[in-house]
């Protein structure tokens, strides 16, 4: 037996060493059998890699590791809302957020995963259009400033959230690592790249309905202004505001009559729309295990009261988990004849549900050193 050991042994090693010279292994070989030259050539295949690059859009409000929906996580260091949820450990960096006690494992920490993972398949989606191929020209230069345009946007939701981050706008090679750049130095590459993608004017103002879901140059537009008044870059105020009147007089957008009807499915990309990220519930496809699928949103779960028992529309098996409840002091902020607040919020009081948790408000002394207002308990 110990020599029949022995020999196997020896068989394992040789067989090895054949074949550790060789990086074959490491090669990545198409399912279909063709290089990737050869795949992305047709108009049919490079919107394969365009898609794939605003998938990512779908992804944080649940992305399989955590919730973490842009309308929560822009709002929870505000003094609008409240967290809510069953407690203080329910989605903690939330809470740790709320109090501006976020540490490195309490954080906004998928959103790097998810948007850096959009960043990637834009780069793809530059490096393909540039390939010959069948697809006009006209296709190749409008995907590359899409794929341009969506990476912006992506770094800019990074740039928000963390300041400092990894820059680069070619996929990274061994060892994988990239310069960190500051909040400012992120700006001042990101600004120049947006200006020269409105520059060229290869985006439409508005798509057709039946391209619905792709950047604009409205959108490029709305994101110009967005990040330089976020930045306070007075030198570039009147360039924005130079964009949003072309936005005003341009006969694809006007104010939709009814502010109540902007929230209804049949409201969807109407003529006051920029830019939306849509979610389909007809086949409630996202789920636990299917988080990167298309489907609906998590969201309306997220924010509904627990406990509901029914009425204003919902059944009680529509059990919401109760984050971000409104403050009654943004509901006061509202004029009695503002046709935007009962549309904005919803006024459970009078209704019996299940009341979640109210993280700790910050102690009056820390408000006023923070410049915050004072703040009463919630009623909403």
């Amino acid at each position: 037996m110990k020599k029949h050991i022995c020999i196997i042994a020896g068989l394992c090693a040789a067989f090895l060493a054949l074949t550790a010279c060789s990086d074959d292994f490491l090669e990545v070989k198409n399912p279909t059998g063709e290089p990737l030259e050869e795949y992305y050539t047709t108009e049919e295949t490079l919107n394969e890699a365009l898609t794939a690059a605003y998938a990512p859009l779908h992804w944080p409000d649940w992305d399989g590791t955590a919730y973490n929906d842009l309308t929560v996580d822009g709002e929870i260091m505000g003094d609008d809302f409240w967290v809510g949820g069953s407690d203080n450990t329910d989605n903690q960096h939330w809470h740790r957020l709320f109090n501006f006690e976020a540490d490195g494992n309490n954080t906004l920490a998928t959103l790097w995963g998810d948007f850096y993972s959009g960043i990637k398949r834009c780069n793809d989606a530059i490096k393909y259009a540039s390939w010959d191929g069948e697809a006009s020209a006209d296709f190749r230069r409008s995907m590359e400033m899409q794929a341009r345009l969506l990476r912006v946007y992506y770094y800019n939701i990074l740039w928000h959230y963390y300041g400092n981050v990894p820059f680069y706008l070619e996929n990274l090679s061994q060892p994988y690592t990239a310069p960190q750049m500051s909040a400012d130095e992120i700006y001042n590459k990101l600004l120049p790249e947006l200006e020269e993608i409105i520059a060229s004017n290869v985006l439409p103002m508005r798509w057709p309905n039946a391209e619905a879901g792709r950047v604009s140059q409205a959108f490029a537009y709305m994101l110009y202004a967005e990040m330089v008044m976020y930045q306070n870059d007075q030198a570039r105020y009147a360039q924005a505001l130079a964009y949003m009147k072309q936005i005003i007089a341009d006969s694809n957008y006007k104010l939709n009559p009814s502010f109540y009807d902007l929230w209804q499915e049949s409201g969807e990309w109407c003529a006051e729309s920029i830019f939306e990220i849509n979610y389909n519930d007809d086949q409630a496809q996202r789920d636990w295990s299917t988080s990167m699928a298309a489907g609906g949103t998590v969201f309306p779960t997220l924010c509904s009261p627990n406990g509901w028992g029914g009425g204003e529309g919902w059944d009680s098996g529509n059990d919401g988990w109760g984050f971000l409840p409104m403050r009654v002091e943004a509901y006061n902020m509202y004029a009695e004849n503002d046709a935007r607040r009962d549309v904005t919020c919803w006024d459970v009081r009078g209704y019996s549900y299940t009341e979640r948790y109210l993280a700790r408000q910050v102690s009056p002394p820390e408000r006023q050193q923070q410049g915050l207002p004072d703040l009463q308990e919630p009623e909403l």
